[in-house]
């Protein structure tokens, strides 16, 4: 079947595109990925009343490392998280975290608590913190 929508003329396809909500298309491509991810994670937080940690459980919970990865990168929350020198933003990224009676230090920690410890863990997810660390 999407082989043979790859041969509808683009002007069919774009129109196709509109009907089509941005929450799936942020899945379908990296240009769709950069373009809504943002908004998709708002929408989320906003249509379930949920934190923003609950969202990062989702992420975990799929072993979803790249919405993982473009968080870390992208996100003001983690700036200056990796480093010991404060950064403009460093009062957030001091705050203790608190789930299911345990405290952890930042949301790294936590991250990875949750990467390790899910159901199935999630390695993807645990090496990707790895490699924030390190950076």
């Amino acid at each position: 079947m999407f082989s043979q929508i790859q041969c509808f003329p683009d002007e069919i396809i774009r129109n196709i595109n509109e009907y089509i909500p941005y929450q799936v298309l942020t899945w379908l491509s990296k240009t769709h990925y950069d373009k809504y991810h943002a908004t998709t994670i708002q929408t989320h937080i906003k249509k379930t009343g949920k934190k923003l940690d609950t969202y990062f459980r989702y992420i975990i919970r799929l072993d979803n490392h790249v919405a993982l990865q473009d968080m870390l990168n992208n996100s003001l929350f983690f700036d200056g998280m990796k480093s010991n020198k404060p950064s403009k933003n460093a009062h957030k990224h001091n705050h203790k975290i608190k789930y299911k009676n345990k405290k952890y230090a930042n949301i790294i920690d936590f991250l990875l608590y949750l990467s390790i410890e899910n159901d199935k863990p999630s390695t993807k997810c645990k090496n990707t913190l790895f490699e924030y660390v390190k950076k």
